[in-house]
């Protein structure tokens, strides 16, 4: 069966699809190369494993860490599914959980696999009891380390756009792109928050070498300069 687009409209949207899954690719694999120092920040710096670990304390990025790796942990398994339809499904059904999971603060209990569906209770009632039948939600006896969380999580996110990439034919075949899209969007907010992230720690990093270029600046004109430093650091300078 020819699984190519039968339409311009059709070729357009898969063209379209194509793009945004490279761009997501491409994306995770750039800011995972700038958290390990192997690349400058949009030409900016190249961090230090010392700048990171400074700013990103894993104490205060508990919870963000535990609900990144519990997101890592939950593709895992999809990614073994091999039907492009049943694939797409199932990661979308995975992040609507994982939303939920982490707007509930955290709460969930045990699914229980031997309990019998009530008559019209689908994934909508499971979910308000706290049952997840993709999200994985083991128990660490460690506390994760926030950084190599995000680095695995970032292999994790290019091998599942890849793969999303290998099956783009029949995604557009079958009508999945718009699944593909909400997927996305989901993922697109842990690429913002990255890119933050980085932000915060970019524009400090640019300052603190401000300083050392001229640290009598900050004595010499007290409050004024403290101004011109937010001011260069609104400027993205």
């Amino acid at each position: 069966m020819d699984a190519s687009p039968s339409s311009p409209k059709e070729t357009h949207n898969l063209d379209q699809l194509k793009e945004l899954v490279l761009k997501r690719i491409s994306t995770f694999a750039y800011l995972q190369r700038v958290q390990n120092g192997q690349a400058h920040y949009f030409n900016t710096i190249l961090l230090t494993a010392e700048d990171l670990a400074h700013f990103f304390d894993n104490t205060r990025l508990r919870r963000r860490s535990y609900n990144l790796f519990i997101l890592g942990t939950s593709l895992g398994p999809i990614l073994d599914i091999t039907n492009t339809s049943d694939y797409i499904k199932a990661l979308n059904s995975m992040t609507v959980e994982y939303e939920h999971y982490v707007n509930e603060g955290g709460k969930s209990r045990k699914r229980n696999f031997f309990r019998k569906s009530k008559p019209g209770e689908g994934f909508s009632a499971n979910l308000q009891d706290g049952e997840y039948r993709y999200l994985d939600i083991p128990t660490t006896p460690f506390e994760l380390d926030y950084l190599e969380v995000l680095n695995t999580l970032c292999d994790i996110f290019v091998v599942t756009y890849n793969k999303l990439m290998e099956n783009i034919q029949d995604i557009g075949r079958d009508s999945l792109s718009e699944l593909v899209m909400k997927i996305d969007a989901k993922f697109k907010k842990i690429a913002a928050m990255m890119c933050k992230d980085l932000d915060v720690l970019i524009h400090n990093a640019i300052k603190d070498e401000l300083f050392m270029i001229d640290p009598l600046r900050m004595s010499k004109h007290g409050p004024d300069a403290a101004e011109e430093w937010d001011t260069l650091n609104a400027l993205h300078i």
